[in-house]
């Protein structure tokens, strides 16, 4: 039976002293109470430092990291229990999320990962949250149906994952390849690796929308070809369906949301640069279905749409009201 003690809880920081303590006395509230939390500080210049060691003696540990990744590939060194999650500086856990996120771990067999859907807030405001945090659940047991998920659905939340750390060790986290968009791309991979629980009370986590995300620094926007990698990732995690899997068709249908969502929100350099032709010319070159660039709504509508349906409910039919 795992318990508080075989979940390791690291918090990754830059620069945001700030913002810190509330997320440290947050994590300190959580209601299966905790007795360590490990702060990596990637060469911050701010008092973080300060802020994590005036915790210390409810178990706030600092360690300061350097370089690229730093704070990534410091947990890989120091991990040493079961479980692990690396949580942000500046998001907020339900109290219950960590009791419910053990529920898991002892109801399922092979779990490789435990995530959950989410609630963004604004800087400056105060998030509601409830008293109590629903443990309805769903269990993905294949690579494919969690991909889908992700991929059909959206809404699942990086920041408060829990990974079994043999498989943290061992997946690849790949910036080079996605950029900054890295984040979905690692947690789809946990699909091939065991068992996946996601929580789908958005109250889980409540992730801060504020001007310092990395999200909105244009600076380290992907190119076209991260773009479209990020794309492949996902459909590679489906099986890479042929053309005679009704999948091939649903994911066909809705990639360009994902493909046109990003290169209409990159900054004026990316788009001096590139086109939409070239996306769909970059597309076609990795082998996804581009056909989804083109108007066939009387298809789409006869025909894709019902295949959509179809998944959504075999997806749906996993939902687990509770532990």
């Amino acid at each position: 039976m795992f318990t508080k003690d075989d979940i390791q809880i690291f918090v990754a920081t830059h620069n945001r002293a700030g913002l810190l303590k509330t997320t440290l006395e947050n994590l300190l509230s959580q209601t299966v109470g905790i007795s360590q939390i490990t702060v990596l500080d990637n060469e911050s210049t701010d008092n973080t430092r300060e802020v994590a060691l005036s915790l210390a003696d409810k178990g706030v540990q600092y360690v300061a990291t350097t370089g690229f990744l730093g704070n990534f590939k410091k947990a890989r060194t120091l991990v040493n229990k079961p479980y692990c999650m690396i949580f942000h500086d500046d998001d907020l856990l339900h109290p219950q999320y960590l009791a419910a996120a053990l529920k898991a771990l002892n109801t399922y067999s092979n779990v490789s990962l435990v995530t959950c859907a989410y609630t963004p807030f604004t800087h400056g405001t105060q998030p509601q949250i409830p008293d109590t945090l629903s443990t309805q659940h769903i269990c993905f047991h294949t690579a494919r149906d969690w991909a889908c998920y992700m991929y059909f659905f959206e809404g699942v939340s990086y920041a408060p994952a829990i990974y079994r750390t043999e498989d943290f060790l061992k997946t690849e986290l790949e910036f080079e390849k996605f950029n900054k968009f890295n984040d979905w791309p690692f947690l789809v991979k946990f699909g091939k690796w065991g068992n996946v629980v996601f929580l789908q009370d958005g109250a889980c986590v409540f992730a801060r929308q504020h001007p310092g995300q990395d999200s909105n620094n244009a600076a380290n926007f992907p190119d076209l070809q991260q773009i479209v990698y990020w794309d492949k990732c996902f459909f590679s995690h489906m099986g890479a369906p042929a053309w005679y899997d009704p999948l091939y068709w649903v994911y066909g249908a809705h990639n360009t949301h994902f493909l046109l969502g990003k290169f209409n929100a990159a900054p004026d350099s990316f788009k001096e640069k590139y086109t939409k032709k070239d996306l769909q010319t970059c597309v076609r070159q990795m082998g996804l279905p581009a056909w989804g660039f083109y108007n066939i709504r009387p298809l789409k509508d006869l025909f894709i749409n019902s295949l959509t349906r179809k998944l959504r409910r075999k997806l749906l039919a996993h939902v687990k009201k509770d532990f």
